[in-house]
């Protein structure tokens, strides 16, 4: 009787850190995309994506090595998000690794959005990384990031 409470309190510990897990994980469906010697890994901050939920699109830039890239130069980077013939103003990507705390992801940059309908969405990233143009694009499908649902 004595084992069968500890196997089932071990059991439950297990669940409840799983569940913490799955959670608290980020969004794996993301896009890469190339721009000259770097490679912008993008996609929503949350997923699944609901309408009327806060959200942002994530960037993460690595330069030609894999090194995660925390300063863009002067002119940085900004994303539109578009849907079903809308498109926002171009928004501001801003870093999301704090060099004075230590605390965010080296080589990510967030701009927050709340998505307001269902539906497909392309996220078109333009700027400059260094002096290096970039103008790379995708829509939400099923090999890129998800499509905004509605709750």
């Amino acid at each position: 009787m004595r084992r069968r409470r500890k196997t089932a309190g071990a059991l439950g510990v297990l669940m409840t850190a799983v569940l913490a897990l799955l959670i608290a994980s980020p969004a794996f469906a993301h896009t890469e995309k190339d721009a000259g010697p770097y490679k912008l890994t993008f996609g929503w901050q949350h997923e699944p994506t609901y309408v009327g939920v806060e959200n942002a699109v994530q960037v993460f830039v690595h330069d030609a090595k894999g090194n995660p890239l925390d300063d863009l130069g002067t002119k940085g980077l900004t994303v539109a998000v578009s849907t079903q013939g809308q498109t926002s103003p171009p928004l501001a990507l801003t870093g999301a690794f704090d060099p004075d705390t230590g605390l965010g992801n080296h080589g990510e940059f967030d701009a927050a959005i709340v998505p307001t309908q269902p539906g497909t969405y392309t996220l078109h990233i333009t700027g400059d990384i260094n002096g290096t143009a970039v103008d790379v694009s995708a829509a939400s499908s099923d090999s890129t990031f998800n499509d905004v649902a509605d709750p």
